[in-house]
C-alpha cells in the first residue's frame, strides 16, 4: 500500500497554476513553477543555492543543493551551468 502525506485535492492544486496570466517562466502554481511536465522550484539564501525539478511525463527528478553564494555572479553562472548539466543528464536516463 503506497502512503501519500498529502490529500489528493492539495496536491492538485499545488499543480495547478494560480496565476492569471502566464509570466515568462510559465505558470505559478503555490512555491513551484509549471511549465506543462515540468514542476520546479529554486532559491538561494547566503550561502546555499538550490534547484528542485519534476518531469512528470518522464517521471525522473532532482534536487541539487549547492554551499555557493548565488549573489556572485561567477558562482551563480555555475551553478546554472551545473544545473543545466544534471538536466541533460536526467533526461538521457
Amino acid at each position: 500500500m503506497e502512503a501519500q502525506a498529502l490529500n489528493p485535492t492539495v496536491v492538485t492544486a499545488l499543480l495547478t497554476p494560480q496565476t492569471i496570466l502566464p509570466t515568462p517562466e510559465g505558470d505559478i502554481g503555490y512555491f513551484w513553477q509549471l511549465d506543462g511536465d515540468i514542476v520546479s522550484h529554486d532559491g538561494s539564501d547566503p550561502g546555499v543555492a538550490t534547484n528542485v525539478l519534476l518531469n512528470r511525463r518522464e517521471k525522473f527528478g532532482y534536487v541539487l543543493l549547492s554551499n555557493a553564494d548565488a549573489d556572485n555572479e561567477q558562482v551563480a553562472a555555475a551553478f546554472q551551468a551545473i544545473n543545466g548539466l544534471v538536466r541533460q543528464f536526467a533526461e538521457q536516463q
